[in-house]
């Protein structure tokens, strides 16, 4: 049982490519793309839930995330025909290369790869989640939903690089910035 997560996250990792092969039905790459992120959900909480992390688990889930991110963005421009500007290019690798600093940090500073699950990561992750699947049916971006998420993305990975540079250990279910006060205020009173 307690290999079940790790199952989820290489079920997620085989899916994945499968959205660029599916991309041009909208019905089958939404359904491709549900079970994937659903793997991606039921695999930490179950994981978390019932004390079935391991090693294995986080480089699984280092691996099975962000390939199901950029396949799912990637899979989604082509089946919606978005054209790639230069602006948009550069936004996505600046995004991406925060994400890759803080990962490389936290190395550094903790001697641990991971990645933070923080509360502002998940609800980008509902939002994307609902709104991918809609966009991939119209068959429409409008190009300043691509700058918002992606400005929010930074914000929220932005929001990461400060919790490491704050926190005296790493906490992978750290729930953010705007958390760590109270946290810390209910270790003082146990």
């Amino acid at each position: 049982m307690k290999h079940i997560p790790n199952a989820l996250s290489v079920t997620r990792i085989v899916l994945s490519p499968l959205m660029f092969l599916v991309f041009r039905s909208p019905l089958w790459f939404i359904l491709v793309y549900t079970v994937a992120g659903l793997t991606d959900v039921a695999d930490g909480y179950l994981a978390r839930k019932y004390h079935w992390e391991s090693r294995a688990g986080v480089i699984l889930e280092m691996i099975a995330d962000p390939l199901f991110f950029i396949v799912a963005v990637f899979a989604g421009i082509l089946a919606t025909s978005f054209t790639l500007t230069r602006p948009i290019i550069i936004c996505m690798a600046a995004v991406v290369l925060l994400r890759v600093v803080n990962i490389l940090y936290a190395k550094r500073k903790f001697n641990t790869w991971n990645m933070m699950h923080l509360y502002s990561l998940k609800a980008f992750g509902c939002i994307f989640s609902v709104t991918l699947p809609v966009l991939v049916y119209i068959k429409r971006v409008p190009l300043p939903l691509v700058f918002i998420y992606l400005g929010l993305l930074a914000l929220f990975f932005f929001e990461e690089t400060i919790l490491i540079k704050k926190l005296d250990e790493y906490d992978v279910n750290c729930k953010g910035l705007f958390f760590l006060k109270k946290e810390e205020d209910e270790e003082i009173t146990a």
